[in-house]
C-alpha cells in the first residue's frame, strides 16, 4: 500500500465488500489524527458511515463497554491500533476481536511490525486484517516519503479474492527447470472498470516493500527481537526518568506501552516547550492538544532503534533545564 493510512482504509473497504449490506464501520477514537483524515476521505466516496468508539481515560485502551454497546448487526468492522497513538498495547486485543466477530464483523488491527518481535501477532489473537506503516523496516525518512503500508490477511478463497492491488504467485515454467513469478490476480482500476476495482494502489512503492525485505533478512528473527526488546527498555527509561521531573508527568495511561509513551507537561504550554527543545536541537514530541484537548497539554514520545543512550540522555539534559524554567527544583 501506499502507507499505513491507505492500508487501513483499503481494509475497511474490503470488509464492506465482504459483508454487502453493511454500510458502517467503528473507528477507535485512539487512531492517529494523520491517518483518521486519510480514513474519512476514503470512506467518503461509497457513503460508508463510521463511529468512534471511545478510550478509557485511564488505561488509554479501548473502552469495551462502548465497543459493546456499538457493535450492532449493521457493522462491518472495527479497526483498532496496537500500539494506538499513545503508545499503548491493548492487552485485551483477544477480547475485543472476539467481540467483534460475534456480530459476524471484521476485526481489523494497525500494528508496529519491530513490535511484534515481543509482542503476539495480530493472527494469534483473532485478527483478521492486520496494516501498519513500513517505514520502520529500513526505510530512510526521505523528508516524509515516500514509504508504504503493509496489509495482511488469514487466507481463504473468498477474502483473498477482495484484497487491494495485486499479488504475484511463484510457480514454474512448463519444464520446470525454473522458477517463475506471475500475477496471479490484478483487480486494479487498470485492468477493469473504476467503481469496480478492488483499489486504486500503484506500484511506486514495491522498491521500497523490497528494501524492506532485504532489512528483514539481514536482521532475521533474533535480530527483530532484540530491536524490540531495545526499543522497549530504552522507551521504559525515557519515560522514568522524564517524570522525575517536577512539571512533566509520564506516562499518562496506566495501560502498558511499547516504544512510545504519552507525557502530561503540569504547568505552562506544550507548544512553549517543543518550541524550546527545537532551539536545543530535539523534536519535542507529537502534541495531542490539538486532536485530544481533553488530556491537557500532552505529547507522545518515541524512542527507536536510532536512538542511542547518548541521544536520550541530551534530551533528557535539555528536559532538565526547561523544567528549572518553568519553575522545578
Amino acid at each position: 500500500m501506499y502507507d499505513w493510512a491507505t492500508a487501513i482504509a483499503e481494509a475497511l473497504l474490503m470488509s464492506v465488500r465482504l459483508l454487502k449490506k453493511r454500510k458502517k464501520v467503528l473507528i477507535t477514537a485512539s487512531v492517529h489524527p494523520d491517518r483518521l483524515s486519510v480514513i474519512k476521505n476514503y470512506l467518503d466516496g461509497p457513503k460508508i458511515t463510521y463511529e468512534f468508539v471511545q478510550i478509557n481515560e485511564k488505561t488509554g485502551q479501548v473502552d469495551l463497554a462502548d465497543l459493546k454497546e456499538k457493535l450492532t448487526e449493521d457493522i462491518a468492522a472495527f479497526y483498532f491500533e496496537n500500539p494506538n497513538c499513545f503508545g499503548i498495547i491493548e492487552s485485551k486485543a483477544e477480547e475485543i476481536c472476539n467481540m467483534v466477530h460475534v456480530v459476524g464483523a471484521k476485526a481489523i488491527a494497525g500494528v508496529d511490525p519491530i513490535s511484534l518481535g515481543i509482542l503476539r501477532p495480530p493472527g494469534d489473537y483473532g485478527v483478521d486484517i492486520a496494516v501498519g506503516e513500513g517505514q520502520g523496516l529500513g526505510i530512510p525518512m526521505s523528508y516524509g516519503g515516500p514509504h508504504f503500508g503493509f496489509f495482511s490477511i488469514n487466507y481463504d478463497r473468498k477474502t483473498i479474492r477482495q484484497m487491494p492491488g495485486r499479488l504475484v504467485g511463484m510457480t514454474k515454467t512448463q519444464d520446470e527447470t525454473q522458477r517463475a513469478f506471475v500475477l496471479t490476480l490484478s483487480t486494479r482500476e487498470q485492468h477493469i472498470r473504476r467503481e469496480k476495482a478492488t483499489s486504486n494502489i500503484c506500484t511506486n512503492q514495491s522498491i521500497l516493500a523490497f528494501g524492506a525485505g532485504v532489512y528483514l533478512s539481514l536482521l532475521g528473527p533474533e535480530g527483530i527481537r532484540c530491536t524490540a526488546e531495545y526499543c522497549l527498555t530504552a522507551a521504559k527509561y525515557l519515560s522514568s526518568k522524564i517524570n522525575e521531573l517536577e512539571n512533566f508527568e509520564s506516562p499518562v495511561f496506566t495501560g502498558s506501552h511499547y516504544n512510545e509513551f504519552t507525557v502530561r507537561l503540569k504547568i505552562g504550554k506544550m507548544a512553549k516547550v517543543q518550541k524550546m527543545l527545537i532551539d536545543k536541537g530535539f523534536v519535542g514530541g507529537y502534541s495531542l492538544v490539538g486532536c485530544h484537548p481533553e488530556f491537557g497539554e500532552t505529547a507522545t514520545y518515541c524512542v527507536t532503534e536510532m536512538h542511542t543512550m547518548d541521544d536520550i540522555n541530551n534530551l533528557l539534559a535539555a528536559l532538565q533545564e526547561i523544567d528549572k524554567k518553568l519553575g522545578g527544583k
